[in-house]
């Protein structure tokens, strides 16, 4: 190359096969590039359903045993095999819990059942059997004597009515006052049972060491002490 005058040589470089890429090169990595990243997002998927079957299925195995359990298995649920989470941990104590609660209220209402029977069956087969002799009996001294018996039983089973009452109640303990029986309280639950020692040569007297104070109504206390008497002088 000619500069001023001189004859200079000028070295060029070219480095188009470098920085250059044609269309169909260009084309090639791209498709290249496309392909990596969905064998990625598959792979990623077959991950993700994987993991995701994996931890669900505990919860299909909960969920099919608690279908086909019968209404009156309250077992405590075992925790299902496979992955086992801190959630499903949880979930499996919360339904025991719940089910251990409605097994209480199920024997809760059998003991009610059958306190209900056993109680009210007495003053209403007295009820009935003096009605029936009040009927047949013109002796004024007969009838009274009937009449007392029906009020005896009529309040017997009043007494039995508020005291189921007051068990079907749910209560905290700390709701219920305290009731300090005394003992007049104690000779009249005692006395109304005195027709059952008839013709025996029974005798009873209360004596109360120190007084106590409990944590229920009193209604229940009186049919408890009444239970025990009854029983003792029949």
């Amino acid at each position: 190359l000619l500069i001023e005058g001189k004859n200079t040589k000028i070295w060029m470089l070219d480095y188009k096969d470098v920085y250059s890429v044609n269309k169909l090169d260009m084309l090639r990595s791209q498709s290249f590039l496309l392909a990596i990243s969905l064998a990625l997002l598959i792979i990623s998927l077959f991950v993700i359903q994987k993991l995701s079957s994996l931890l669900t299925e505990p919860l299909y195995k909960l969920a099919s045993e608690l279908t086909s359990r019968a209404p009156s298995n309250l077992a405590p649920v075992e925790v299902p095999s496979g992955i086992v989470t801190h959630e499903l941990e949880s979930l499996v104590s919360s339904i025991n819990k719940y089910q251990q609660q409605i097994q209480e209220l199920v024997e809760r209402e059998r003991a009610f059942n059958d306190y209900v029977s056993h109680e009210l069956r007495t003053p209403l087969t007295v009820i009935k059997g003096a009605i029936s002799l009040l009927k047949q009996s013109p002796n004024q001294t007969f009838a009274d004597k009937q009449i007392n018996r029906l009020s005896k039983a009529s309040d017997e089973m009043v007494e039995y009515v508020t005291t189921l009452l007051d068990l079907t109640r749910v209560q905290a303990e700390n709701d219920i006052e305290l009731f300090t029986p005394k003992q007049q309280d104690i000779e009249d639950i005692v006395s109304s049972y005195q027709y059952l020692l008839a013709g025996n040569e029974v005798t009873w007297t209360v004596t109360i060491k120190e007084n106590i104070s409990l944590r229920l109504p009193a209604s229940i206390f009186k049919v408890m002490l009444g239970n025990l008497v009854k029983n003792a002088f029949a």
